[in-house]
């Protein structure tokens, strides 16, 4: 298993309960359709790179980052920026250890 991915799992995780978290607290809740569309995804491509992704339903943007005539709730992107930052160092030292277990593996065939 990547550490990479499993770090992503956890930051991912984390971030859609604080997003939640800060819907409720905004009282943004009118249907519950933005609640439940919050979500990530721990996405591999074909060199095998890792990438974490987060979504919301279309409107959640506009609410998040505002319009002329509605101020930004700023819900969403504020607390992915913070939990990137907070994991920062974790990030890198599970991107080292992803990439030593590789060469080690290379090295054995």
């Amino acid at each position: 298993m990547s550490a990479l991915k499993d770090l992503f799992n956890k930051i991912g995780k984390e971030t859609v309960k604080l997003i939640d978290d800060e819907i409720v607290r905004q009282n943004l809740i009118k249907t519950g359709a933005l609640r439940r569309s919050v979500d990530y995804a721990v996405i591999i491509n074909s060199r095998s790179e890792y990438r974490l992704t987060f979504t919301q339903i279309f409107y959640g943007y506009f609410l998040d980052k505002g319009t002329r005539t509605l101020y930004p709730r700023e819900f969403f992107q504020r607390f992915i920026d913070a939990q990137l930052d907070k994991y920062e160092v974790e990030i890198i030292d599970a991107v080292a250890e992803d990439l030593l277990d590789e060469l080690l593996d290379d090295k054995k065939t």
